[in-house]
């Protein structure tokens, strides 16, 4: 066994040992060979027809490491370059060490030879770790243990796993960094759509692109990436944390932890931000997002008072996005933050309350009382005008919502309907899917547009077949009722059998009487 080999084989670090010198070599012929589902997806053709020329010329300097399937054959655990290389290079069998390996042991010495890769891919790494995730005892810091990397390094690959499928070929075309799509891969699915779609117009930096037109470029998209930090900055300005989100534990664990204790007692849980004001991204949605002036630090740290009014606060934009710290939003009540606010708050009050009963009394009437200024009897006028609009509002909303339902309901509903449109901007549906489909008109058009975008997605609909996806889609036919069998025998039909030679031998007899008979009609004629 060569030492690459055996490197390949044993782990770095703790975990199920895999035994380097066990095994026996074996040729066996190609056709009995299968590859490893975890094995990495992606491969330089030129670098394949290389190796393959390599193999004719010099021959095989090191065999694949294979272990027995239980359906006949063997699986490729590492040499799958050279099985493909092989059947290139038109040979009949490979060299393999052949050796008795678990699931759990052929995983781990996939991911080691993987890592030992010189450029091993992101996205083949993140999902090897999450395979490994499924055996028990493996964590994140378990593997980055067991490969000598850092548990950073690990869950950033994890992380890359909730790319979309438009975000991740992004990184397959190396039209990202890594950075990037680390960056991208910690927002959710509408917000990657809007960091990829989303262009400057060449005036600065919006989203993940900027548009800039060079004579050189060739890039397959108008616009090019800004920096690391343009895209980190411009998360801060224009992505809404999510404070429950499962990034959140993982980016901020104290965070996430702080406002599931909030939850546990049902404390309202503030979003705060360090703009002036949230963005209009920032700000979409049903809770209120507090601006820079509108809060205060309340923990008692870095020169903040607490008070009796302060409640968890998360920073959901901004500088410092995702801190969580107490905050104090009471300006009509803390004295202790807003002490100006809320002596006005309290004096408008007594207003109100006076007003409640008639009237006030003036200082020559009664003693003690006094008289409110004109400019704060207008400001009670006003809050109680705000007060009594808003009580109106809140009374009419179920019946408003009972119409907007109705409203909906009674609305076109075709694919280039109003609400059609809407639902096609918020749903991504990858550009290749119009090659195979269009949305057409109706609304049955339209569900039948996104169930084939939905296949294109997931089950690799239109990439062609081949021996890894036929399973999937031979199991898709058999759901659809579509008998591809009998459209495999009416497109590509077997070629018929020769018949026996015995029947030919019969059939030359018979024909040679026939002539027989014939010269024999002639000349009595």
């Amino acid at each position: 066994m060569t030492t690459a080999l055996a490197e390949h084989a044993r782990p770095t670090g703790p975990g199920p040992l895999v035994d380097p010198t066990g095994g026996d070599l074996v040729r066996l012929p190609l056709a009995e060979l299968h590859p490893h589902l975890a094995n990495r997806k992606r491969m330089q053709e030129a670098a394949l027809q290389e190796l393959a020329d390599n193999l004719t010329a010099v021959g095989q300097l090191e065999p694949a490491l294979v272990r027995p399937r239980a359906k006949g054959g063997y699986e490729i655990v590492s040499g799958e370059r050279r099985w493909r290389a092989a059947k290139l290079a038109g040979l009949p069998d490979l060299l393999c060490l052949r050796r008795a390996l678990t699931d759990e042991q052929a995983i781990v010495v996939i991911a080691t030879a993987n890592d030992q890769r010189e450029n091993p891919d992101p996205i083949d790494e993140a999902e090897l770790y999450k395979q490994m995730l499924l055996f028990k005892g493996w964590t994140p810091a378990r593997i980055a243990k067991q490969l000598g990397r850092g548990e950073t390094y690990v869950r950033d690959r994890l992380r890359l796993l909730r790319l979309t499928p438009a975000s991740r070929q992004l990184v397959i075309d190396d039209e990202i960094t890594l950075q990037h799509a680390i960056l991208l891969a910690s927002l959710n699915l509408e917000q990657q759509k809007n960091a990829i779609t989303q262009s400057s117009g060449g005036a600065g930096v919006g989203g993940l692109f900027r548009d800039e037109q060079t004579l050189f470029s060739h890039s397959k998209r108008d616009g090019v990436p800004v920096s690391v930090e343009e895209f980190r900055d411009w998360i801060r300005r224009q992505v809404r944390l999510d404070p429950r989100a499962e990034v959140t534990g993982e980016l901020w664990p104290e965070t996430a932890a702080a406002v599931q204790e909030a939850d546990a007692v049902r404390q309202k849980v503030l979003l705060l931000t360090t703009e002036y004001q949230a963005s209009q991204a920032v700000r979409h949605g049903v809770d209120r997002v507090f601006g820079q002036p509108s809060w205060k630090r309340a923990d008692g740290s870095k020169g903040a008072k607490t008070c009796e009014y302060s409640k968890l606060g998360v920073l959901v934009s901004g500088e410092h996005q995702g801190d969580a710290f107490q905050a104090c939003v009471r300006r009509d009540k803390c004295l202790t933050h807003w002490p100006q606010s809320a002596k006005a708050a309290a004096k408008r009050a007594k207003a109100r309350e006076q007003g409640a009963r008639g009237g006030t009394a003036t200082g020559s009437t009664k003693a003690g009382a006094t008289t409110p200024s004109k400019a704060e009897a207008k400001a009670a006028a006003e809050l109680a005008a705000k007060e009594a609009e808003l009580a109106r509002w809140q009374q009419a909303y179920p019946e408003i919502l009972k119409s907007v339902l109705a409203t909906v309901k009674s609305l076109p509903a075709g694919a280039d309907s109003k609400i059609g449109k809407a639902l096609l901007q918020r749903l991504y549906v990858d550009p290749g899917v119009n090659k195979l489909i269009t949305p057409g008109k109706t609304a049955e058009d339209l569900v039948r547009y996104l169930y084939v975008g939905d296949l294109y997605d997931n089950e690799d609909l239109g990439e062609g077949f081949d021996e890894y996806s036929s399973g999937r889609f031979q199991n898709l036919c058999k759901e659809l009722g579509v008998h591809a069998q009998k459209i495999v025998d009416r497109v590509a039909p077997a070629p018929k059998a020769e018949p026996p030679a015995k029947a030919k031998a019969k059939g030359t007899k018979k024909r040679a009487g026939d002539v027989r008979r014939a010269k024999a009609k002639q000349k009595a004629g």
